[in-house]
Parts: structure tokens; C-alpha cells; sequence
């Protein structure tokens, strides 16, 4: 009904206009007396689309902040069953414990719901905002009045002449009334709640808590503080998808049910109080790691190559960190693939080891030959102090397979890749592991001229603007 009433006030003000009431030509040329008369024209039409983005946008964030607060409600109690559970029957505890996870996939459900609203309505204002006042038959009068620049385009390319292209459409839209409906529209749609995507919203995180907390319920043991430690060598069977951005919601709430939200470093429940929830941040600014990875390759590309025709042995050696760049003393952790065919007995692993980052420049500088173990031993050492003797041998062993790799083909810094990803995983196996990455930048190593000695490029190194690529 809204949207009816809308269009109604569109077709009623371009009457107006075209009425003898405005002397538009004088309007379009500049004239300043009649803006005032311009604007009585048009203002039931303004004023009607404004209070129907301040009501939507209200009943939405309504909606939302009832959603969260379901969810928290959702936590204490599930945390509370936690803490009974030993006390009580087991037929009330199943049935307790039935009862939350049907509430909270009930909430799961209604937040999505909620999402597919929230873009369905902002879809419609952006189609009144944008198409309703956009007419075929005027469009040569229209492109008679637009400005130079826009002219030419039209010119040069009709086909730009629809609403499917934003930049026309929009000159095209607010052009019919002379209003400012598309860039009031985008000054809503930049905050919240339009703006409050789910898939990074504090809802997510409130779900996983409650989630980890049944799955602890249901396996009859106390909610666990254990810390994550990524392994140092496991064998990989990794399936990768494509997720459009308006099904990640979907994928990221109903996968909570699955996996819990796990954060590199962090123990225990990400609300650190489930009877007083916060709402710090979001999942993509929080909850989130940044990671950077530096791919090093031949000059003639020889791992590439090899990895692509996924050749017996073929292997991949890159270098991790997390967050910003290691320096000096800080770890970074080097990487090492191998490929191993179905027909051989050896599975494919991922193995890597710890290092500072000042032994990063010793370990390409290939003049010295190969390493002894010895000399391994004692870099792994002294980047894993904490290390067990054994662990410590099995380090310095992969840093002397990876330092012959890097002799044999000459390695060098040849492309990184930065993106922030999202974690879903057990902390007590890594049995399986659901991971997701977004704002994924590909960047080109082999521009780096640092005269300082750096192995690859620093986080303020000033590069061409071709050897960045967003994905």
C-alpha cells in the first residue's frame, strides 16, 4: 500500500510540473524564484517518502533489537541449564534442553526472515527512488535537458538509457521531480538497521554461545574453556565454495547450529557474561581474524605450475600471520603443502612451523647452501621456547625440508593474499572445519624494491596501483 501511494504522489507532483502552475523551463535554466513554488510542487511527494524510510527503518530496528533480545534471553537460559544440569532429571533436562534449541532455531528462522524484509523493502524504496519516475516515452526530452556531459553519453551509448544503470537512472529519477529521493534513500541505507547486516551481527555470536552450550549439555559435560592450538601438521580434505553476499546470513546463523563461532586465541564463551550479554562490535570487526599469507614461488613459476597440474609431490610454501605484520621477535608461521595422489599411500598434509620474523631474510638468502638440523633446531627454539623437545625436532626437521625447497628452486616473495576470515570450528578437534573469508585483496610481491633488507613488502610500502587486485 505504501508503495501505491508513493507512486501516486510521483504522478500527481509530475503533473503539477508539467502544468502551467511552474514555469519549468525557467526552473531548469536556474531560476531562483521559482524554487520555492518548485518545491510546494513537490513536497507531498518528498515528504511522503522520507516518513515512509523513518517508519520502516524504525519497525525494522524494533524487529531487530527484539531479535537480540530473544537471543539473550536464550543464552542465561541455556547457561543456567548448564550449571543444573547434574541436579536434575534427565527426563526434564532433555526436555529443557528440547525446548531452548526449538526456541533458538525458531530464532534462527526469524532472523532470517527478517533479512529477506529488510532487502525486500529497501529494493522497493530504491525502485521508487530510482525507476517509478523513470518514463521511456520522455526520455528524449529528458536527454534534451540533461547536462553536457550526460548528453554525450546518451549519445555515444542508448542502451545506458535504463533503469538497470544506476548512474542514468538516477539522474533520469531525480531529474522528473527535481528531488534528492535516491540520495535520502542511500543516507538511510548507510545506517542502521538497513546497514546492520546479519551475517556480521551481534545476533550470530549470541547463537553460537548457545548453540556450544547445548551441544556441552547433550554430551552430559560442563561448558569447556579449553583453547584452541592449530596443529602443526594434519591431513586436509578442503571442499571450497562461492557464497553470494545476501545468502551468507543464511549460511553463517544456520551454520552456528552446526560449528561454534571460534576465535584464534579466546577461550570459553564469547559473551564473557551470559546474564549481561554485550554488544561490542561486530563479527567481521571482532570476532574476525585478519590473515595474510606470502606465496613464494620460482621466477619461472615452477610450484605454480606443478600445483595446478596437482602433480604427485607437488607443493605449495607460503608464510602466515595473523592481524598486522610480526617484526623481529614476533612469530610468523611457515607453511608447507604437499600434494599426494589418490594411488599413493601418503595422504595430502598442510605441516608448518614457527619462526621469528627476523630469521625470515637468513631463510631466502640461499648463499649459505642447505641447514643442518642443528642450526634449525636452534632457530625453532628460540621461536617456541615453550615447545616440547619433540614437537622442537619435528619443527627443525620441516624448517630443513622447507630451506631445501626454498635452495632448489630459488624462492622468492611472489604474490600475497589478505582477507578477514570468520571461523567455525570445535575447540576440542579439528575433525571439521567451516571457514569463510571476505575482503580478499591479492597483491603483487615481486614489485617490492626495498633497499632496507625487508623480505617482502612492509604494510606502508607504496606499490602501482596494478599490482593490487580486490577480489
Amino acid at each position: 500500500m505504501a508503495s501505491v501511494a508513493l507512486e501516486a504522489e510521483i504522478d500527481d507532483c509530475h503533473q503539477r510540473l508539467l502544468s502551467n502552475e511552474i514555469n519549468f523551463n525557467a526552473l531548469q535554466l536556474g531560476g531562483c524564484g521559482h524554487q520555492g513554488a518548485k518545491e510546494m510542487a513537490t513536497s507531498p511527494f518528498t515528504d511522503a517518502f522520507g516518513a515512509e524510510l523513518r517508519r520502516t527503518s524504525d519497525a525494522l530496528r524494533n524487529l531487530r533489537e527484539s531479535a537480540e533480545s530473544t537471543a539473550a534471553a536464550l543464552l542465561k537460559d541455556a547457561a543456567g541449564l548448564a550449571k543444573k544440569q547434574t541436579s536434575m532429571e534427565k527426563s526434564d533436562c532433555e526436555k529443557e534442553l528440547g525446548r531452548i534449541r526449538g526456541d533458538a532455531k525458531s530464532l534462527q528462522s526469524r532472523v532470517l526472515t527478517l533479512k529477506r524484509v529488510t532487502r525486500q523493502n529497501a529494493n522497493e524504496l530504491n525502485r521508487i527512488a530510482l525507476e517509478v519516475s523513470f518514463d521511456n516515452h520522455n526520455i528524449w526530452i529528458w536527454r534534451a535537458c540533461l547536462v553536457y556531459c550526460v548528453d554525450i553519453i546518451l549519445i555515444s551509448s542508448p542502451t545506458l538509457a535504463t533503469p538497470t544503470n544506476n548512474c542514468i537512472a538516477i539522474v533520469q529519477a531525480d531529474y522528473k521531480l527535481g528531488t534528492s529521493a535516491v540520495a535520502e534513500a542511500e543516507r538511510f541505507f548507510a545506517k542502521e538497521p538497513w546497514a546492520d547486516d546479519v551475517s556480521s551481527g551481534h545476533i550470530v555470536i549470541l547463537l553460537s554461545d548457545i548453540f556450544s552450550i547445548l551441544r556441552d549439555v547433550e554430551d552430559a559435560g560442563e561448558v569447556k574453556d579449553g583453547k584452541w592450538v592449530a596443529p602443526s601438521s594434519f591431513e586436509r580434505v578442503t571442499t571450497k565454495y562461492w557464497v553470494l553476499d545476501q545468502n551468507l546470513p543464511e549460511v553463517l546463523l544456520k551454520s552456528v547450529s552446526e560449528l561454534p563461532l571460534l576465535v584464534y586465541g579466546k577461550s570459553g564463551l564469547l559473551q564473557e557474561n551470559p546474564k549481561n550479554p554485550t554488544k561490542e562490535g561486530e563479527l567481521w570487526q571482532t570476532m574476525a581474524a585478519p590473515i595474510s599469507s606470502v606465496y613464494f614461488d620460482s621466477v619461472n613459476m615452477d610450484l605454480y605450475k606443478e600445483r595446478i597440474k596437482r602433480s604427485e609431490g607437488a607443493q605449495l610454501f607460503r608464510v602466515r600471520w595473523y592481524g598486522d605484520k610480526p617484526k623481529g621477535d614476533e612469530q610468523i608461521f611457515l607453511e608447507l603443502k604437499t600434494h599426494h595422489e589418490c594411488w599413493v599411500n601418503n595422504k595430502s598434509v598442510k605441516e608448518r612451523v614457527a619462526l621469528k620474523e627476523r630469521d625470515m631474510p637468513k631463510l631466502i638468502d640461499t648463499s649459505d647452501g642447505l641447514w643442518s638440523i642443528e642450526y634449525a633446531t636452534q632457530l625453532v627454539r628460540e621461536a617456541s621456547p615453550d615447545d616440547k623437545d619433540e614437537a622442537i625436532a619435528e619443527a627443525a626437521a620441516l624448517l630443513v625440508e622447507i630451506r631445501a625447497v626454498v635452495c632448489k628452486f630459488k624462492l622468492r616473495p611472489c604474490v600475497r593474499t589478505k582477507y578477514n576470515r570468520a571461523a567455525f570450528q570445535s575447540s576440542k578437534n579439528n575433525n571439521l572445519r567451516l571457514t569463510i573469508d571476505r575482503d580478499i585483496t591479492v597483491i603483487d610481491e615481486t614489485c617490492n624494491n626495498a633497499e632496507d633488507g625487508s623480505w617482502c613488502l612492509d604494510e606502508y610500502s607504496v606499490i602501482p596501483i596494478n599490482a593490487v587486485v580486490k577480489v
